[in-house]
């Protein structure tokens, strides 16, 4: 990451990275059911769980400076 440049767009990267780990995965003997389950979640699904596992990891890391 300290590679890259001060100027960057942060959501264009993390669409880059997942395109390339879905790449991984749908080469996989399992990708009829990894599509079947991302066709039947919602459309923003991975940014709200993301969202959600950062304020849980913000929520433990102010748990144990305490």
């Amino acid at each position: 990451m300290t590679a890259l440049p001060k100027e960057r767009d942060e959501g264009h990267l993390r669409y880059a990275m997942g395109w390339e780990t879905a790449n991984i995965h749908l080469g996989s003997s399992t990708a009829r059911t990894i599509l079947a389950d991302l066709k039947a979640r919602p459309k923003n699904w991975l940014s709200s769980a993301a969202k959600w596992m950062a304020a849980q990891v913000e929520e433990d890391w102010q748990d144990w400076r305490t």
